[in-house]
């Protein structure tokens, strides 16, 4: 009697099903990359954003109130407030300045993404809104711009 050569039909079942999971596993781990590569780009992209409308706010040429849509990032949306804070001593005197915040809130695809702080003096936080994620910028307006003023006596 001869020995036959080849794989039983079970061990081929065993086979294609670990082949199987394995590729399952592997195609979970790709997306979740991917979701990942992508939030971590719009943060970027909402970080350089939020810069640069804190630098409009701060030259002027944007309202420090304001806020709306980015035409060329579908998604983002940014907005702008300002607030008065009392500085200083209060025997010596006290300073009026204006504080700046700017959001720029993003898509993010990721549930695990964001939370802590990012660079450049930035935060980075999920908002209510699923899949959004916010970035926040604050600056004092510049004194010469007029908002800030003496509030006390001589220093």
């Amino acid at each position: 009697m001869s020995a036959r050569r080849g794989f039983t039909l079970m061990e081929v079942v065993f086979a294609v099903a670990i082949v199987a999971t394995a590729l399952v596993a592997l195609q979970a781990t790709v997306a979740g990359s991917i979701q990942s590569a992508g939030t971590s780009v719009n943060r970027r992209a909402a970080r350089e954003v939020c810069r640069a409308k804190l630098e409009e706010v701060l030259a002027g040429s944007e309202s420090p109130d304001g806020g709306g849509d980015l035409e060329d990032r579908p998604g983002f949306r940014w907005s702008a407030r300002s607030e008065e804070l009392t500085v200083g001593m209060p025997e010596r005197g006290t300073e009026v300045v204006v504080v700046v915040i700017v959001e720029v809130t993003f898509p993010a695809f990721s549930e695990g993404a964001g939370g802590g702080a990012a660079g450049g003096g930035a935060s980075s936080s999920l908002s209510a809104d699923a899949g959004m994620e916010t970035i926040s910028m604050a600056s004092v307006m510049p004194h010469d711009a007029g908002q800030g003023q003496q509030a006390g006596g001589p220093r």
